[in-house]
């Protein structure tokens, strides 16, 4: 919503296309005139489609958000911009549990990841568990490349992304941060609502989808072990999770003694609950280990306000300076790092305010939505000679194996001096 706000002021012509909803009073902006994907047939979408100068793609990993969105790119190509590197979770649900289709699911991998590919592919379909999906497999055979198989141009919101889809992306690669969006720009414009717990401690916030890889259970286990911690803080976890693991998370909270110390409120709450668990958090736990390549909105919302922050120093999460957020790569040096903030409110106090100060140069929407622009006009010159490799791919592909290397390399050279004109 705000995005498209913001562009529109900078005088782009925004029409909405929206995947995740069937009726106009479920968007975010009622009086917007939307086009509801589940309300047309994929003719229409197309014929629609055909009328804009460029088609700009959300994509995720989330099947229900994103399918109809993934299969229209593959139509009628554009601008991706993609929100998660590893996409292996959307094309496991769309491929296996939607259309009981293994033979495309391994081949996929196999276009995306060799060999390697088929092997984790033939790993899964023999029964490989959930540990695979929670682990560094993922981000070794992500599947991106099949997301943006049929880009014009792919904007990500890290350098870790980018330079990863720089060398295998058929397209160009844009690195622009996530804007500040949602609760972060709602914040100081509501009274929050006082959250229960005591005054007198320092509290923690851990929010968003509770994955494995929040590690949560070596957050309790570390406040635990920490006589300065187990009397000193109080620690919040906000947000929907699989029911087997949130049993697991109650019972240790039980075993390990922390129930007066920690509140797990494991299902989805809206903005305003969030906005409130921010404004009363001292410091916010924003572990993932391992990470998927992800950019996380999350972080975005803590350094905005002004929150602490702890993350483990990889992926995109290490991209901020070391002066903005807390970077630990052990769980002795997340005890040490913790230990330091609750004993010192003026450590507490400086990353506060270095944290704003980076957010509001780095998370800047308006640079956002003009870097977009910027990006779209490159893209749609770069449209015709990608739509001219992948004609020519096509009908390589209809000739069959034999055709040889010498036409395919004849093609090429001429699409680049064409590209060059």
């Amino acid at each position: 919503m705000h995005v498209v706000e913001e562009l529109r002021s900078q005088g782009a012509d925004v029409s909405l296309f929206v995947s995740d909803v069937d009726r106009p009073d479920q968007v975010w902006r009622p009086d917007w005139a939307v086009s509801l994907l589940t309300n047309l047939t994929e003719a229409e979408v197309l014929e629609q489609l055909g009328t804009f100068d460029i088609a700009v793609y959300n994509l995720g990993d989330h099947l229900p958000y994103h399918e109809a969105i993934y299969e229209v790119s593959t139509r009628h190509p554009g601008l991706v911009i993609l929100h998660d590197l590893v996409m292996h979770h959307f094309f496991h649900s769309y491929y296996l549990q939607k259309r009981s289709d293994s033979t495309n699911y391994v081949r996929e991998l196999m276009y995306s990841h060799g060999q390697e590919g088929l092997a984790l592919g033939l790993a899964v379909l023999h029964g490989a568990g959930d540990d695979v999906f929670n682990s560094p497999h993922m981000l070794q055979c992500n599947m991106s490349l099949s997301a943006v198989r049929a880009a014009y141009g792919v904007m990500v919101h890290s350098r870790f992304a980018a330079e990863y889809l720089q060398r295998i992306a058929g397209c160009r690669v844009k690195k622009s941060c996530l804007p500040m969006l949602g609760v972060t720009r709602l914040f100081g414009q509501r009274i929050p609502n006082q959250i229960s717990g005591p005054k007198d401690k320092m509290r923690l916030l851990t929010y968003g989808r509770i994955n494995r890889n929040k590690r949560v259970p070596d957050i309790l286990e570390t406040i635990a072990a920490s006589p300065k911690l187990r009397g000193k803080v109080f620690f919040t976890v906000v947000g929907a999770v699989d029911p087997v693991y949130g049993d697991m998370l109650k019972q240790m909270v039980q075993r390990l003694q922390l129930t007066s110390q920690v509140d797990l409120i494991l299902e989805y709450r809206p903005d305003d609950y969030i906005h409130d668990q921010l404004a009363s958090s001292d410091v916010v736990v924003n572990l993932r280990d391992p990470h998927f390549g992800e950019s996380s909105a999350v972080l975005v919302e803590a350094v905005s306000l002004g929150k602490p922050t702890i993350v483990w120093r990889h992926g995109s999460y290490d991209e901020l300076p070391d002066d903005v957020v807390v970077k630990v790569d052990s769980f002795e040096q997340f005890r040490t790092r913790l230990e330091e903030l609750v004993e010192s409110p003026a450590k507490r106090e400086k990353l506060s305010a270095m944290a704003v100060d980076y957010a509001r140069s780095a998370f800047d929407l308006g640079e956002y939505c003009s870097t977009l622009l910027s990006f779209v006009a490159e893209v749609r010159y770069d449209a015709p000679a990608l739509e001219l490799v992948d004609t020519a791919v096509a009908l390589i592909s209809e000739m069959g194996p034999d055709v040889g290397e010498a036409l395919p390399n004849l093609l090429l050279d001429e699409i680049r001096v064409l590209a060059q004109c």
